[in-house]
């Protein structure tokens, strides 16, 4: 692949921070990229919704090789990666460097999607699952009109992948995606599969009538985790 400018990627808004549980059984870098085409009132990451750069790929790929005995991957989150075309370069300059990738992505570009997993640009796929799969539910959580569409089109992709290799995950929030919607989409999504279960960080979130929503229980999650064992799911929580 043909060295990759910084300047030809304008959506790289920040990385520095290593994490050991956003991939599971990793020490991974952290990468944030800009631009989302939904609108969720509760986002955590609000700053990112809007497509600009803050960082270059040249002081990226200098951090990762200062970084490469110390980790064990990259993880690409957002905003949305799968927001445009130009998350293949990134991800080109990530893989040709020798690091393995994981992958974040709300489902919005399930054509995408595909072409990353099968072109191996990433090694392991994290799918968030807003609400019920429903289009009423899935139109209030995520803002925008028809966005199911294409989440259902990215769960098909996944689910004929082997199940080692991607994981689906959920932000437990009063109203969105309580013990209804998640055992609905039980139903839905492919048994056998690793389900993140997630607390809601309401002090982040983009709506303010958002901010103050108390996270649940221990009790009451580990009580869903429960339920979604018995019909065949990994879960974390």
């Amino acid at each position: 692949m043909e060295a990759f400018p910084g300047s030809s990627f304008g959506r790289l808004a920040s990385f520095g921070e290593i994490s050991m549980i956003d991939w599971e059984g990793k020490a991974a870098a952290l990468v944030f990229v800009s631009g989302c085409p939904w609108r969720c009132p509760w986002c955590h990451n609000p700053s990112l919704l809007k497509t600009e750069a803050s960082e270059s790929v040249s002081g990226l790929m200098e951090y990762l090789a200062k970084k490469k005995k110390w980790i064990d991957g990259v993880v690409v989150t957002g905003g949305e990666p799968l927001y445009g075309d130009d998350i293949t370069l990134l991800l080109g300059e990530i893989k040709d460097a020798g690091f393995s990738v994981k992958i974040d992505t709300n489902g919005s570009n399930p054509a995408l999607l595909k072409e990353i997993l099968e072109s191996g640009l990433a090694d392991y796929a994290a799918m968030d699952i807003k609400s019920a799969l429903r289009k009423e539910d899935y139109d209030r959580a995520t803002g925008v009109s028809g966005s199911l569409e294409g989440v259902k089109r990215s769960v098909d992709i996944l689910s004929r992948l082997p199940r080692d290799i991607y994981e689906f995950r959920t932000t437990l929030i009063e109203g969105v995606a309580e013990e209804e919607e998640v055992l609905y989409n039980a139903e839905k999504l492919p048994a056998g599969s690793l389900w993140a279960l997630q607390p809601f960080i309401s002090e982040k979130a983009a709506a303010e009538s958002l901010r103050g929503i108390p996270p649940f229980s221990e009790k009451r999650v580990k009580a869903l985790a429960r339920k979604l064992r018995d019909k065949g799911f990994r879960i974390r929580n």
